[in-house]
């Protein structure tokens, strides 16, 4: 090897060095990041542990999912340790089939509907020959790492999915059973909420006693049928997310915005801000701008 050949290797070595450690103190800095991923108009959250573990809740309508895991990751981290699905409808699970394309899933759950979709299909089958361990969720249940995290399932019970959904399969009512996760560390909370109709997230509340979350996600990408006064009064949110796209629904409601904006709650919107991403020690906390 000449002098300018190992000056060049010496150099790539450096550099390589020095991305690597820049990547680790960036990813591994001991706090919880969570990320509603601008997906257009779908659901896509990414969440990384304090210890660097990777959970993704929805994957949104498309393969920009991707784009904001990659974001959030260090480059060799091909990993998500945890995949849930909140309901089986396109705009919240299309984004895993290219998320199973590039990581290794370990563990995918969602709650206990179906959908008789070809999409819906597909993603099944590829979660099966992935041989990825899958289970379902509903209230009561809860995953917790050592480093921390608990994730807390408020919803939906057995009774409400065979109430709406007798024959556990989605879109056969006006209200749909979906997955409601309170997400913690320490003293802070995000509440995840799906699609959920007011009904089912006030009931679930109730019954769990929740009675407060720093960070709520807005149900149902605004809509006017996911959110009341009532709830706000219960959890009494410092910041919300909603997470739209360009939409022909309306989303988000007039009438949910002004909720919120009576209330004095700080919104964010995917569609406006692109990433929204919230770090806490798990007592203070804040938006990264």
């Amino acid at each position: 090897m000449n002098k300018k050949t190992g000056l060049g290797v010496l150099t790539a070595i450096i550099l390589l060095g020095g991305i690597f450690t820049f990547q680790y103190l960036k990813f591994y800095d001991g706090k919880l990041h969570v990320v509603f991923c601008d997906v257009g108009q779908g659901d896509g959250i990414f969440i990384r542990t304090p210890a660097g573990k990777n959970f993704l809740v929805d994957a949104g309508p498309n393969e920009q999912i991707t784009a904001c895991v990659e974001k959030n990751t260090p480059f060799w981290d091909k990993k998500i340790s945890f995949a849930i699905l909140t309901h089986p409808h396109a705009d919240h699970f299309t984004g895993f089939m290219s998320i199973l394309d590039r990581y290794r899933v370990e563990n995918f759950a969602v709650e206990n509907i179906d959908n008789d979709s070809q999409g819906y299909e597909n993603l099944q089958k590829a979660i099966g020959e992935s041989g990825i361990k899958a289970q379902i969720l509903s209230s009561g249940d809860q995953i917790r790492t050592e480093d921390g995290l608990r994730i807390r399932i408020l919803g939906p019970t057995e009774e409400f999915i065979n109430q709406v959904s007798p024959e556990h399969l989605i879109n056969r009512s006006s209200e749909q059973a979906t997955l409601i996760l309170l997400v913690s560390f320490r003293e802070f909370d995000v509440l995840l909420t799906g699609d959920t109709e007011k009904g089912q997230f006030l009931d679930n509340i109730r019954v769990h006693g929740v009675t407060n979350a720093e960070v709520m996600k807005v149900s149902h990408h605004g809509s006017k049928s996911g959110l009341t006064q009532e709830i706000l009064n219960i959890l009494n949110p410092q910041a919300a997310v909603i997470s739209v796209g360009k939409n022909s629904y309306g989303h988000p409601s007039p009438l949910i915005l002004d909720l919120l904006n009576t209330a004095r709650i700080k919104t964010f919107r995917t569609d406006t801000h692109g990433d929204i991403e919230f770090v806490s020690d798990g007592y203070s906390w804040g938006k990264i701008d």
